[in-house]
């Protein structure tokens, strides 16, 4: 379970870049808010991290990276 966390934490953060590269690519300048999503997105990802290896058990941990999927999934469809 913990394996299938770190590969979804990865494929996301792949994808993240992707879009930011593809915005750069497409716009010349960032949002303002754009250092404060990062910096949110970095803090996020140091509490999930520490959830997932020493905090949550396995079914736990199955059902937080259900939702997250869930939203990514949702969120690609409507984006699309």
């Amino acid at each position: 379970m913990r394996t299938n966390a770190a590969i979804a934490a990865a494929f996301i953060l792949v994808n993240s870049i992707a879009g930011l590269a593809g915005h750069i690519m497409t716009s010349a300048f960032w949002p303002s808010g754009m250092p404060l999503l990062v910096g949110a997105a970095l803090v996020g990802a140091v509490i999930g991290s520490e959830l997932a290896v020493r905090r949550l058990t396995p079914i736990a941990l199955r059902k937080m990276l259900g939702v997250v999927l869930l939203i990514a999934g949702i969120k690609m469809i409507v984006t699309a």
